[in-house]
């Protein structure tokens, strides 16, 4: 649909206010710059809703993967819900990369037109990102899985909705389906940062009973200002880790030597498996360990 200049007119007159809670001033930088001429810098989605006047609900809304045609998309919404600069290249990795990135996005139809209402994107990454991040987690836990299994870690780069979607559990919903996802790739846990003044979003994960970790100071370099992060993660398959854990703490030895053990005997068993011409360790040389 072509937006004409009346329409722009009525949506002045309407006075819309973008606002969100990672920005300091809870109003986005583009809007306080630009006061009376900002409706030209938004996603077109929101002049569609007014101009349609339509309703939102949660019903209407589909989640899929997002396609490499939204990267736009992505780059304003994204400077209306943040105050990070992002630019068009670092969309680009969440396509070009799908086996280490990946996209989640909440879209809806209208006039036979699909529009992007909300978004996740997130990463794999090493399990030493997450204990670098997560320094109390569970600690005997996540050494007998580091020494057991090949798991690795998750983590959340941007989510968001839009003002006019947000409390209809958009996001609730764009979270259980990345959970979903990941618990098909080997992924031991989830983790992401939030600034500290958006306090919204920071009961939010408290509301779905994410785990708070710590403040990392100074995370977010913002306009040449610095801003303290918090740090919440959630474990995707908790049982997992402590049916493992309380299976080597009541085995006979839980020894460093029996783990090391353990650790010897998965690289002997990788180079094997996957390479004839490293099949020269004896297995019985672990008894000279």
């Amino acid at each position: 649909m072509k937006v004409n200049i009346e329409d722009i007119n009525k949506l002045k007159e309407l006075k819309i206010s973008i606002k969100s809670e990672a920005y300091e001033q809870g109003v986005p930088n583009f809007i306080i710059k630009h006061p009376n001429n900002y409706i030209f810098f938004l996603d077109e989605i929101h002049r569609i809703l007014l101009i349609e006047n339509h309703k939102p609900n949660f019903e209407e809304i589909k989640f899929e993967k997002i396609n490499k045609s939204y990267i736009m998309n992505l780059l304003l919404l994204h400077r209306e819900w943040f105050p990070v600069d992002y630019q068009r290249d670092y969309f680009e990795k969440f396509f070009d990369d799908k086996k280490k990135y990946s996209t989640i996005g909440a879209f809806i139809t209208i006039n036979n037109k699909k529009y992007l209402i909300g978004s996740i994107l997130y990463e794999i990454c090493k399990q030493t990102n997450f204990r670098n991040n997560i320094p109390n987690i569970l600690y005997e836990q996540s050494i007998i899985d580091y020494l057991c299994t090949n798991k690795k870690c998750a983590y959340i780069n941007t989510i968001g909705v839009i003002d006019e979607y947000r409390k209809l559990k958009v996001a609730s919903k764009l979270i259980e389906l990345m959970i979903e996802d990941l618990k098909n790739k080997n992924i031991i846990a989830i983790y992401l940062h939030v600034i500290l003044h958006n306090i919204s979003a920071i009961k939010f994960y408290e509301k779905i009973k994410w785990k708070y970790s710590g403040i990392i100071e100074n995370h977010y370099d913002i306009n040449e200002r610095h801003f303290d992060a918090k740090v919440f993660y959630y474990i995707i398959n908790e049982n997992y880790l402590k049916k493992n854990y309380t299976k080597i703490k009541n085995s006979k030895d839980t020894s460093s030597r029996n783990c090391i053990q353990i650790l010897y005997k998965k690289i002997i068993n990788y180079f094997n498996k996957n390479n004839n011409k490293y099949n020269l360790i004896n297995q019985s040389d672990l008894k000279k360990i």
